[in-house]
């Protein structure tokens, strides 16, 4: 990529740290290729004595709304592709809770593409990562709907990560404030578990 002239760039590196290496400070280079020249630039790794946990404990939930992956890759049959931003967010101990494809009501389809990444065998760089947030996609206020999503995930011991995101962020994004009570209830008539979430601000609440 070129830099204009009077600017900087900042380039991120991921370095995976295997399991098994033997606590110690480790060091190398890294060769930084310009414009026929080469710069090389020390690096020094210390790895400390405990292993992270693959699955973060703190819980997140990032969304990736409709058609942002079809139209950053010209695709339109995504749900493999999902996936594997899935994976790669576990690979960070993220989770890309929002996994909406053109088969969002297809709960089968969710276990067949989506389900490796609640199970923890999907191929990611961190053995065993898992899903810490699955958003559930439908009418807000269907019951019913909710009670079927609420029912396959307990059955299958995911309950406990799934959550209904009630309101995004009163009184914007579709949602005000009277709108929350009646969303809620009808998540906790479907289950007295099922998880909701309000985002706002502390101004706002």
């Amino acid at each position: 990529f070129d830099i204009p002239a009077g600017e900087s760039r900042a380039i991120w590196v991921d370095v995976f740290v295997p399991r098994s290496a033997p606590p110690g400070v480790y060091t190398g280079s890294v060769s930084v290729m310009f414009d026929g020249e080469t710069a090389v630039v020390p690096v020094e790794l210390t790895v400390w004595p405990f292993i992270l946990p693959s699955t973060s404990s703190v819980k997140s939930a990032f969304g990736v709304s409709y058609n942002t992956l079809e139209s950053g890759h010209q695709m339109t049959a995504v749900s493999e592709l999902r996936a594997r931003y899935g994976q790669l967010g576990l690979d960070h101990r993220i989770s890309l809770s929002k996994h909406l494809d053109d088969r969002w009501g297809d709960l089968a389809h969710f276990d067949q593409h989506y389900g490796p990444l609640m199970k923890g065998t999907a191929p990611t760089r961190l053995p065993g990562a898992q899903l810490t947030s699955v958003e559930y996609i439908g009418t807000l206020t269907d019951t019913a709907d909710l009670a079927r999503w609420a029912a396959h995930f307990e059955a299958r011991g995911w309950f406990d990560r799934l959550f209904q995101y009630t309101c995004d962020e009163p009184p914007y994004q579709g949602c005000d404030w009277p709108d929350i009570a009646e969303r809620s209830n009808a998540a906790k008539a479907a289950n007295p578990n099922f998880r909701t979430l309000v985002t706002t601000s502390i101004q706002n609440a």
